[in-house]
């Protein structure tokens, strides 16, 4: 009498909603109910389109060419599990994914295989089913897109005129919604419609770059042309805000304002608007000089990375300064310079 032996196989997935692209790894769970051992037991692996293997961790030798884990000899009572990791192809979104596991044994009699070992062929099978995950998608649209300075004043125009094709020439209104629309204000021009900056906007490109913005249009009529004010065509509209850095403003004060030969006087230097990024400020101090025509000009006396200077009070009427603040590039030529206005020590 050959041997009797339930087998049974679970498989499951440890993601039910892989992504695309990505890998999902399914737990194969191969079980002998008894009453006997079941020789030769081997678990077949079916893939669905779409599912390749990448890996597997089992006991027993798992053959990804013909899809077959090798399970061996498995007692009665007795359980094992596989580890099988397989790639989700790229172009599979949303699509139900399987794997097929099915259980099997054989034993040997008189030199002849037997392989109806297992009476109870129910759960022979076991099915794991994935669902790729589905990345939702909007369709692309044409848009407008227009661009303005930042801290434009009220009526600047945001580029050019928004084209409006209409068969019927007539009256027509315009619309702009969205966020920070109340910052531009819409006027119809021949064939169109131009966008500006409007009363009261701020525009400032480090806190809002980009505004998104609707631009609708309504002649007034429907298309048996009577009066009906509904929406008849709605674009996007895309306004960029450009950064306009304000230039680097020097400034000199003078402590003393008033000294005597020899006394110490300390030149103070300030500046608005820095430049942006991370860079050194130098300062080129200059006292003014007088030609033998009498003619005037400045020439250094000093350049520092520091915004205050000492210089000793000639004390021979009155010395005029000024500071230059620049900074370098990499090459060691000059990148921003601004100059103050002269500053008297009397």
């Amino acid at each position: 009498m050959g041997l009797l032996a339930d087998l049974a196989v679970e498989i499951e997935a440890d993601n039910p909603t892989p992504q695309p692209g990505g890998e999902v790894s399914f737990t194969v769970t191969a079980n002998n109910k008894g009453p006997s051992e079941a020789p030769a037991t081997a678990v077949k692996i079916e893939l669905s389109e779409g599912l390749t293997f990448s890996s597997s961790t089992a006991a027993g030798a798992y053959d990804a060419d013909s899809g077959e884990w090798g399970v061996g000899d498995l007692a009665a009572n007795a359980a094992t599990t596989m580890k099988l990791t397989l790639n989700v192809a790229q172009n599979t979104h949303g699509e139900k994914l399987s794997a097929t596991a099915s259980i099997s044994a054989r034993e040997t009699i008189g030199g002849s295989k037997v392989v109806e070992l297992d009476p109870h062929k129910e759960n022979n099978t076991g099915v794991g089913t994935v669902t790729v995950f589905a990345s939702p998608n909007v369709n692309p649209v044409f848009g407008v897109a227009r661009s303005v300075e930042d801290n434009a004043t009220a009526g600047t125009k945001v580029g050019g005129p928004v084209l409006v094709i209409d068969p019927i020439s007539g009256t027509h209104t315009f619309e702009l919604s969205g966020d920070g629309s109340g910052n531009f204000a819409t006027t119809t021009v021949p064939d169109g419609v131009q966008i500006s900056v409007a009363a009261g906007a701020s525009l400032d490109h480090e806190s809002t770059p980009i505004y998104n913005l609707m631009l609708k249009v309504s002649d007034g009529l429907d298309t048996a042309g009577n009066v009906n004010t509904t929406t008849d065509d709605t674009i996007p509209l895309r306004i960029h805000v450009t950064d306009v850095h304000a230039p680097l403003i020097a400034t000199l004060a003078a402590h003393p304002a008033q000294a005597f030969s020899g006394d110490n006087v300390t030149l103070i230097a300030n500046y608005y608007n820095p430049p942006e990024g991370d860079v050194e400020l130098k300062y080129r101090y200059e006292q003014e000089r007088t030609n033998s025509d009498l003619s005037t000009y400045f020439s250094a006396i000093a350049t520092t990375s520091d915004p205050t200077h000492t210089v000793s009070s000639e004390g021979l009427g009155v010395t005029t300064y000024r500071v230059v603040i620049f900074y370098e590039d990499d090459q060691g030529g000059v990148v921003e310079e601004a100059t103050s206005l002269p500053v008297d020590v009397t």
